[in-house]
């Protein structure tokens, strides 16, 4: 899938730019050729690399189309032992021409993949490029490359409950490099969580990080935010599609201490809203809030709540009407609060009563009945005695569907909440053991992942995702 993908430089510590470009050896009058190569590669995705011919001159240059003669761009590659292959596409029978006008102080792009690149096995390449043009051969300088398995150290995977037969499932992740580290964003089908579209590169960072992906609703959903918590800054960028987009931004907590707490969520006027944990001086105690980025720069933080302990959870979604839902538990029970996408009121919280002890919960969104009409729901796990309970409630704490309790057999690790259907419960049974159970229905063994979250396919077939090192993205059909 060879998608635009234009690479932006994150300006801000620990994000830092990409190299300089390459010029070409032996460049054109007035012309320079720059390519955006990178020194490593993930081991089977296509390497790709874009060629930007510019003009340096105050008059209109001519330079071959290579967008629509790719033919005319050569690659040859040596591995460590000195074996060299030559690729290339293959030409027509009859080259039909095309050239580019460049004009003064302008560019023109094309992004080209090596071909058959993506078998390439893990190890270091020397790559040398030559670009055919009517003026003649253009030869780049060698290029030193590494491809490397995919070693993911920050991220995770997420669960989007609504619009995935056209979004996909999107996963940000970390990946150590030999020198510093890779952010890429992982695509898999929407209908088939096995099926791999790609992982695009989106920037290298110096440091460390653990990446997040915000909630948004499916109409948003190609244009939200990756964040990450730096000591007392909230550095975000933009993703639009597979690319970052725009100026990174950052917001200065003013606190000497704060946590994350909860997924952030991107509301449908592009505002990206982050809940955090400001810990008092002394004491256990302290205050939920909620740091509130506006497209346009504006920044605010909103309080939520004080609490006397930091809660156990706090789960986030966003509404119909693209405002943020928060759902807090305090280990004494449930929260529920609303945060306007348009104003900066402080949320608005009420104390959401379920039946049982909660132990877990989960947004998700219920498909219209004839005899109710769905929406946006939460799914509670409450103990019944030695046994668990399902209920789906509204936002009001209507109960809307309860399913037979059961054992659940281990410590909950997972809710998967799907639509009006039977749910399931992901459980850790032992220190490196989990099992998947639900209502009226045996535990099934499952592998073992750290992290793992479950995942439905277009089948409401159950899976196990996880993130793991040569995956990226590890995925196992419950049951098979």
């Amino acid at each position: 899938m060879l998608l635009s993908l234009l690479l932006t430089a994150l300006a801000e510590s620990p994000v830092v730019p990409p190299a300089d470009p390459l010029p070409v050896a032996q460049p054109g009058p007035g012309l320079t050729v720059h390519t955006d190569l990178r020194d490593e590669y993930l081991a089977g995705e296509p390497v790709l690399v874009r060629f930007s011919v510019q003009n340096d001159t105050a008059a209109d240059r001519s330079f071959a189309d290579v967008a629509q003669r790719p033919w005319l761009v050569r690659f040859k590659l040596t591995d460590a032992a000195g074996a060299t292959r030559t690729w290339a596409t293959a030409a027509p029978e009859v080259d039909p021409g095309g050239t580019w006008t460049v004009s003064p102080r302008g560019q023109r792009q094309a992004l080209l993949e090596i071909p058959s690149s993506a078998s390439l096995a893990a190890g270091v390449y020397t790559l040398s490029i030559t670009l055919r043009d009517d003026a003649g051969d253009r030869v780049l300088p060698d290029h030193v490359f590494t491809v490397a398995q995919p070693q993911p150290v920050g991220g995770r995977t997420v669960w989007e409950p609504l619009g995935l037969d056209s979004a996909g499932h999107a996963t940000v992740w970390l990946h150590q490099a030999a020198k510093g580290f890779d952010l890429y964003v992982h695509h898999a089908d929407g209908t088939d969580p096995r099926k791999v579209l790609g992982d695009y590169h989106l920037a290298h960072i110096d440091e460390r990080i653990d990446p997040v992906l915000s909630h948004a609703r499916p109409s948003e959903r190609w244009d939200r935010y990756i964040y990450w918590l730096d000591g007392r800054t909230i550095r975000y960028v933009r993703l639009q599609g597979h690319a970052l987009r725009g100026e990174p931004g950052r917001f200065e907590l003013p606190w000497p201490q704060a946590a994350l707490a909860g997924r952030g969520a991107t509301d449908a006027r592009g505002g990206l809203h982050v809940p955090v944990w400001i810990p008092s001086p002394k004491g256990d105690s302290g205050e939920l809030r909620v740091a509130s980025l506006r497209d346009r720069g504006q920044s605010r933080v909103r309080v939520v709540g004080r609490f006397a302990s930091q809660p156990e959870a706090v789960e986030t979604a966003v509404d119909s009407d693209g405002n943020l839902r928060m759902l807090v538990d305090t280990g004494a029970g449930l929260q529920l609060y609303a945060l306007s996408a348009t104003t900066d009121l402080p949320a608005i919280g009420r104390k959401f009563p379920v039946q049982g002890d909660p132990v877990m919960a989960r947004f998700g969104w219920l498909g219209d009945t004839s005899a109710q009409n769905g929406g946006l729901a939460l799914l509670v796990a409450a103990s019944a005695g030695e046994q668990l309970a399902l209920r789906w409630y509204s936002l009001e704490a209507k109960v809307l569907t309860e399913y037979p309790a059961f054992v659940a057999g281990g410590e909950p690790v997972d809710l998967l909440a799907r639509d009006w259907s039977s749910p399931g419960l992901l459980v850790k049974t032992g220190e490196r053991t989990l099992a998947f159970t639900a209502p009226g229905a045996a535990p099934k063994a499952v592998t073992w992942a750290a992290d793992a979250t479950l995942v439905l396919d277009g089948d409401a077939r159950p899976h196990l995702r996880a993130l793991s090192r040569g995956g990226p993205v590890v995925v196992h059909r419950i049951g098979e």
